[in-house]
């Protein structure tokens, strides 16, 4: 595909399609704007806006590519290499999901195939604070079975470096909220959060609580829950530290359809959508609370800040890799 004016690029919708999965993505932050699977015609299973400029407006980050680094990072500040980085603080004193960062800028179309697409953006040293001219790749691919996001980066210099993709599902396709969605996630621990939702450091067993879905559960057992973690923020809004498989099964049993997401990154934030409003257009129909849920792959949250959680630097030279896959089934019966 030609270089096209900022402009065609800004607005560029590209779509992916074979017999089972359709994909759109926007050149604008690099977003899933669709994820659409062949089921008696073609039907999108997350959250989406119908015009780049909603995505420009959006507050949710709806399907957007998230760096550099996902999650908060506590204060706004971090050390490295004897320096103190300071980022923007975009949410209260801390700093979330890059600031004005990934999501937000305008990636250039480097390689397209009717199955595959790949979207580059250079960030340069000292943009939202953080060392290094980082060089980011976004692949987005479809195959015979499942549809798979790589994100790589290397840097010149070190930095820190941890993405994420921030769809939100609503296997139901927007028809009813996600309360009733039963997931399965391989994980024995999850991180405790502060009132700031800034993890404490604490990697808690989840044992005996809502945050038990290694046999699954329905999402609905967060918003009712007593414990305190799930008062905190509504429902769930955790990272949880993966086990045995790096791997979450989301199924709704209104339509038999199962996500199958594997990852190679060691933890997973589930997000339950507490913090919708009731009154956005989507394309899907008008928001609501708990309206769609996100499964973010990543490294802990505000790792910067704790030596116990597995680092996020990039070291010059080193490439930063990430890849997940979702595989969709439809007729499945539990």
């Amino acid at each position: 595909m030609k270089r096209q004016t900022e402009e065609y690029i800004k607005n560029s919708t590209i779509t992916l399609q074979n017999d089972l999965y359709r994909l759109k993505v926007l050149t604008y932050g690099a977003t899933l704007q669709e994820l659409s699977i062949q089921e008696d015609g073609w039907q999108n299973i997350v959250l989406s806006y119908d015009s780049v400029e909603e995505y420009v407006q959006d507050s949710y980050y709806l399907g957007a590519t998230i760096g550099r680094v996902a999650g908060r990072i506590e204060n706004s500040t971090f050390d490295l290499g004897g320096e103190t980085y300071t980022l923007p603080a975009n949410e209260g004193d801390h700093h979330l999901h890059g600031g004005d960062g990934l999501h937000c800028r305008i990636w250039t179309v480097d390689q397209v195939t009717p199955d595959c697409l790949t979207l580059r953006y250079i960030s340069p040293d000292g943009e939202n604070g953080y060392a290094g001219t980082l060089h980011v790749r976004a692949t987005f691919e479809l195959t015979d079975q499942d549809v798979s996001i790589t994100y790589e980066a290397t840097t010149d210099q070190d930095t820190v470096c941890d993405m994420t993709n921030h769809t939100y599902f609503n296997l139901s396709g927007g028809e009813r909220d996600i309360l009733n969605h039963e997931l399965t996630l391989s994980a024995d621990r999850y991180a405790e959060l502060k009132d700031d939702l800034i993890p404490t450091g604490q990697l808690s067993a989840v044992d005996g609580t809502p945050f038990d879905f290694r046999s699954g559960r329905v999402l609905a057992d967060g918003p009712s829950s007593h414990h305190p973690q799930n008062q905190l923020v509504n429902g769930y809004d955790h990272p949880f530290v993966f086990k045995d498989k790096n791997e979450a099964i989301l199924y709704d049993p209104d339509t038999r359809r199962q996500l199958t997401l594997s990852t190679t990154a060691p933890a997973i934030v589930l997000y339950s959508g507490n913090q919708i409003n009731n009154h956005t257009p989507l394309r899907e129909g008008t928001s609501r609370t708990y309206y769609g849920l996100c499964l973010e792959p990543q490294h802990l949250p505000n790792a910067v800040h704790q030596d116990a959680f597995p680092s996020i630097v990039l070291r010059a030279g080193e490439t930063y890799k990430w890849q997940t896959t979702y595989r969709v089934e439809t007729g499945v019966s539990r």
